[in-house]
Protein backbone atom coordinates (compact mmCIF):
# COMPACT_ATOMS: atom_id res chain seq x y z
CA UNK A 1 0.00 0.00 0.00
CA UNK A 2 1.44 3.79 -1.10
CA UNK A 3 1.34 6.10 1.88
CA UNK A 4 -1.32 8.15 0.37
CA UNK A 5 -3.85 5.17 0.31
CA UNK A 6 -2.46 3.99 3.91
CA UNK A 7 -3.20 8.11 4.39
CA UNK A 8 -6.55 7.68 2.62
CA UNK A 9 -7.47 4.69 4.85
CA UNK A 10 -6.70 6.41 7.81
CA UNK A 11 -8.89 8.94 7.13
CA UNK A 12 -11.88 6.70 6.34
CA UNK A 13 -11.06 5.18 9.47
CA UNK A 14 -11.61 8.63 11.46
CA UNK A 15 -14.86 9.87 9.63
CA UNK A 16 -16.10 6.39 10.14
CA UNK A 17 -15.57 6.17 13.83
CA UNK A 18 -16.07 10.49 14.36
CA UNK A 19 -19.99 9.09 12.53
CA UNK A 20 -20.22 6.73 15.22
CA UNK A 21 -19.57 9.54 18.15
CA UNK A 22 -21.67 11.69 16.28
CA UNK A 23 -19.62 14.23 14.76
CA UNK A 24 -20.39 15.59 10.91
CA UNK A 25 -17.54 14.89 8.50
CA UNK A 26 -17.18 14.81 5.14
CA UNK A 27 -13.89 12.88 3.07
CA UNK A 28 -12.41 15.28 0.60
CA UNK A 29 -9.74 12.46 -2.06
CA UNK A 30 -7.36 14.33 -3.37
CA UNK A 31 -7.67 12.26 -6.57
CA UNK A 32 -11.54 13.71 -6.66
CA UNK A 33 -10.68 17.13 -5.88
CA UNK A 34 -8.41 19.73 -7.06
CA UNK A 35 -6.60 19.56 -3.83
CA UNK A 36 -2.81 18.08 -3.48
CA UNK A 37 -3.69 15.85 -0.01
CA UNK A 38 -6.50 14.01 1.45
CA UNK A 39 -7.90 15.89 3.83
CA UNK A 40 -11.31 15.14 6.33
CA UNK A 41 -13.33 18.08 7.10
CA UNK A 42 -15.51 18.57 10.31
CA UNK A 43 -18.06 20.38 11.53
CA UNK A 44 -17.11 22.44 14.47
CA UNK A 45 -20.70 23.94 14.21
CA UNK A 46 -21.18 27.37 14.50
CA UNK A 47 -19.19 30.24 16.81
CA UNK A 48 -21.32 32.94 18.73
CA UNK A 49 -21.85 34.90 15.83
CA UNK A 50 -23.25 31.94 13.45
CA UNK A 51 -19.85 31.42 11.63
CA UNK A 52 -19.30 27.90 10.35
CA UNK A 53 -16.33 26.71 12.00
CA UNK A 54 -14.22 23.72 10.23
CA UNK A 55 -11.58 21.43 11.10
CA UNK A 56 -9.42 20.27 8.06
CA UNK A 57 -7.40 16.90 9.34
CA UNK A 58 -4.78 15.99 6.76
CA UNK A 59 -1.58 13.91 6.88
CA UNK A 60 1.32 15.94 7.35
CA UNK A 61 4.52 15.70 5.84
CA UNK A 62 7.65 16.11 7.58
CA UNK A 63 9.68 16.17 4.10
CA UNK A 64 13.21 14.60 4.19
CA UNK A 65 13.19 13.49 7.78
CA UNK A 66 12.24 9.87 8.71
CA UNK A 67 13.00 9.56 11.54
CA UNK A 68 9.74 9.06 12.39
CA UNK A 69 8.86 6.43 10.61
CA UNK A 70 6.81 4.18 12.03
CA UNK A 71 4.45 7.25 12.68
CA UNK A 72 2.02 9.16 10.97
CA UNK A 73 1.88 12.97 11.83
CA UNK A 74 -1.76 14.39 11.33
CA UNK A 75 -2.30 18.35 11.02
CA UNK A 76 -5.30 20.15 12.28
CA UNK A 77 -6.21 23.08 11.16
CA UNK A 78 -9.11 25.65 11.53
CA UNK A 79 -9.31 28.86 9.65
CA UNK A 80 -10.68 31.24 12.23
CA UNK A 81 -13.88 32.39 10.15
CA UNK A 82 -13.26 36.18 10.63
CA UNK A 83 -11.64 38.98 8.42
CA UNK A 84 -9.21 41.02 9.71
CA UNK A 85 -8.41 44.68 8.93
CA UNK A 86 -4.79 45.99 8.47
CA UNK A 87 -5.37 47.83 12.23
CA UNK A 88 -6.80 44.53 13.52
CA UNK A 89 -3.85 42.28 12.36
CA UNK A 90 -1.32 44.22 14.10
CA UNK A 91 -3.60 44.14 17.32
CA UNK A 92 -3.90 40.42 16.48
CA UNK A 93 -0.21 40.14 15.82
CA UNK A 94 0.83 41.94 19.66
CA UNK A 95 -2.02 39.72 21.44
CA UNK A 96 -1.12 36.13 20.13
CA UNK A 97 2.24 35.27 22.12
CA UNK A 98 -0.17 36.28 25.11
CA UNK A 99 -2.92 33.72 24.29
CA UNK A 100 -0.67 31.11 23.05
CA UNK A 101 1.17 31.11 26.27
CA UNK A 102 -2.36 29.71 27.51
CA UNK A 103 -3.19 27.28 25.47
CA UNK A 104 -3.06 23.46 26.45
CA UNK A 105 -2.39 22.53 23.14
CA UNK A 106 -1.84 23.77 19.10
CA UNK A 107 -1.15 27.63 18.95
CA UNK A 108 -2.74 30.44 16.82
CA UNK A 109 -1.00 31.89 14.14
CA UNK A 110 -1.52 34.90 11.39
CA UNK A 111 -1.75 34.51 7.40
CA UNK A 112 -1.08 37.79 6.73
CA UNK A 113 -1.29 37.37 2.86
CA UNK A 114 -5.20 36.44 3.90
CA UNK A 115 -5.39 38.89 6.73
CA UNK A 116 -6.65 35.73 8.72
CA UNK A 117 -6.14 33.99 11.89
CA UNK A 118 -5.87 30.25 12.12
CA UNK A 119 -5.65 27.75 14.63
CA UNK A 120 -2.89 24.67 14.15
CA UNK A 121 -2.24 21.17 15.99
CA UNK A 122 0.18 18.24 14.79
CA UNK A 123 -1.14 15.41 16.48
CA UNK A 124 1.48 12.16 16.15
CA UNK A 125 0.01 9.05 15.73
CA UNK A 126 2.20 5.35 16.59
CA UNK A 127 1.55 3.28 13.11
CA UNK A 128 0.07 0.46 15.01
CA UNK A 129 -2.04 2.67 17.14
CA UNK A 130 -5.86 1.71 17.43
CA UNK A 131 -8.82 3.51 17.91
CA UNK A 132 -7.00 6.81 16.31
CA UNK A 133 -10.29 8.55 15.80
CA UNK A 134 -11.35 8.54 19.79
CA UNK A 135 -8.02 9.85 20.11
CA UNK A 136 -8.99 12.61 17.54
CA UNK A 137 -12.19 13.02 18.67
CA UNK A 138 -10.69 13.75 22.02
CA UNK A 139 -8.42 16.60 20.49
CA UNK A 140 -11.39 18.07 18.88
CA UNK A 141 -13.07 18.65 21.98
CA UNK A 142 -9.99 20.30 23.32
CA UNK A 143 -9.31 22.62 20.09
CA UNK A 144 -13.24 23.43 20.41
CA UNK A 145 -12.47 24.65 24.26
CA UNK A 146 -9.59 26.25 23.06
CA UNK A 147 -11.36 28.12 20.16
CA UNK A 148 -14.35 29.43 22.61
CA UNK A 149 -11.47 30.36 24.92
CA UNK A 150 -10.61 33.24 22.70
CA UNK A 151 -13.53 33.81 21.14
CA UNK A 152 -14.90 36.88 23.09
CA UNK A 153 -11.03 38.24 22.46
CA UNK A 154 -11.70 38.25 18.98
CA UNK A 155 -15.03 39.87 19.36
CA UNK A 156 -13.05 42.91 21.07
CA UNK A 157 -11.00 42.96 18.02
CA UNK A 158 -13.32 42.54 15.74
CA UNK A 159 -15.09 45.70 17.89
CA UNK A 160 -12.63 47.62 17.16
CA UNK A 161 -10.49 47.53 20.39
CA UNK A 162 -6.39 48.08 20.11
CA UNK A 163 -3.81 45.50 21.88
CA UNK A 164 -3.70 47.80 25.26
CA UNK A 165 -7.53 48.24 25.74
CA UNK A 166 -8.29 44.40 24.93
CA UNK A 167 -5.67 43.86 28.14
CA UNK A 168 -7.48 46.17 30.47
CA UNK A 169 -10.35 44.92 29.71
CA UNK A 170 -9.13 41.36 30.28
CA UNK A 171 -7.18 41.98 33.66
CA UNK A 172 -9.36 41.71 36.84
CA UNK A 173 -10.03 44.27 38.94
CA UNK A 174 -8.49 44.87 42.32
Amino acid sequence: MTNQAIELTLLQDIKKGLAELGKQSNLLDKTVTNFPIHMLSVSLGQDGKGRDRMLMVSPYDTGEDKSFYNHTFLQMYVQIPINLSVEQMATVTLMLPHVNQQMAIGHYGIQYHENRMYFKYILLLAEKETDTYKKVAEIIELINFSLMMVESTMDLVENGLNFEEIQNQEEPEE
